[in-house]
């Protein structure tokens, strides 16, 4: 086996040195011939972007499911943009779900409609009723929900992520589709900016 070893490497050490030693190298010169420069084009290193930002928990989904109807063509990513403090306005949880639906009756009875029942986590059978930027915005919510009989809501300080959906080269019409769909979602932005290409 050693013999069989030691000759392949001798035969492949003199095919090397002929090859170098060889100016006229048959290979070197079909390689030439395979390039064209002329032909190379460099794609963009930055293109046109339009972020529309900045989602919160599942308004992404949502801005997802809008963004993919409006151009199921065109590609798309959803990257993160930062966080953000926020201001959650919440009852804690209960100990069980039947305590739980009857403080839901009660909201409903109230005229309070829009909350989410937390399903899991240390946070089950609590009940979520508002995620405010703005402290003072909360503060104020608080005491009308107080003001109602909703004695056991809290406020607390949350960091959350958000996130942003990039499109790359938009066309017109994208852009203007998009302004008109994200009249939906409150606080949400379109920015046009440079972005690397993809």
């Amino acid at each position: 086996m050693k013999i069989i070893f030691v000759f392949l490497l001798i035969t492949n050490t003199i095919f090397a040195a002929i090859m170098q030693s060889n100016p006229d190298n048959q290979s070197g010169a079909i390689t030439e011939g395979l390039l064209h420069p002329e032909k190379i084009t460099l794609l963009p290193t930055r293109v046109n972007c339009l972020e529309w930002g900045d989602f919160q928990g599942a308004e992404i989904l949502q801005a997802d499911a809008v963004v993919s109807e409006l151009m199921p063509d065109h590609t798309y990513t959803m990257e993160q943009s930062g966080s953000v403090a926020m201001h959650w306005i919440y009852i804690p949880p209960f100990e069980n779900k039947q305590t739980t639906d009857r403080e839901i009756n009660k909201l409903r009875n109230l005229g309070i409609v829009s909350f989410l029942v937390q399903d899991e986590g240390v946070w089950k059978n609590g009940i979520s009723l508002a995620m405010l930027r703005d402290k003072s915005e909360a503060r104020v919510r608080l005491e009308e929900l107080k003001n109602k009989g909703v004695v056991t809501a809290r406020i607390d300080e949350r960091m959350v992520k958000l996130q942003k959906i990039v499109i790359r080269e938009p066309s017109d019409r994208i852009k203007a589709q998009l302004q008109e769909q994200m009249k939906q979602f409150g606080d949400t932005r379109l920015t046009q900016k440079k972005c690397a290409h993809r």
